[in-house]
């Protein structure tokens, strides 16, 4: 759907970038790549998210959660430990070789309830493993109201 942003709108957003350069990430870490508070009325928009993999030095390596890749990036709410993401994430990124792999909205995914929404790339290698990732994660969202 097109809408014409008037200039009082315009100025009641916030762009706000995602992104993380090319990082390693060891086996069962995560990095919090972006972190947002919504107040009350107020709405995230989330229209693109990419990941690169950059390096899996293992071909298939045993996960921690077999419900995602070895690497996935998730946009969570209400995470009081980011460290130690749980349950499934609003938007999932997920690969388990290396290449691109990305998230774009055909219509706009639209997050309103208040609270802390946090961004985070997991390593879902098993520790004992010891399957260092590389990855690079970029994208966009906005907050308005």
């Amino acid at each position: 759907m097109n809408e014409i942003v008037t200039s009082v709108q315009f100025s009641a957003s916030q762009m706000l970038p995602i992104a993380l350069p090319q990082t390693e990430i060891r086996a069962a870490r995560s990095i919090v790549v972006s972190e947002m508070e919504l107040g009350v009325g107020q709405r995230l928009v989330i229209r693109v998210l990419t990941m690169w993999v950059a390096r899996l030095p293992i071909a298939d390596p045993p996960r921690i959660s077999t419900s995602f890749g070895a690497v996935y990036l998730g946009v969570y709410r209400g995470q009081d430990d980011v460290a130690r993401p749980s349950g499934m994430p609003l938007i999932l990124l997920s690969a388990s070789e290396v290449g691109f792999t990305h998230f774009v909205a055909p219509v706009e995914v639209a997050l309103s309830l208040p609270g802390r929404y946090s961004i985070l790339v997991v390593n879902n290698t098993e520790p004992e493993i010891g399957c260092p990732i590389q990855v690079v994660v970029s994208g966009a969202a906005r907050v308005s109201g």
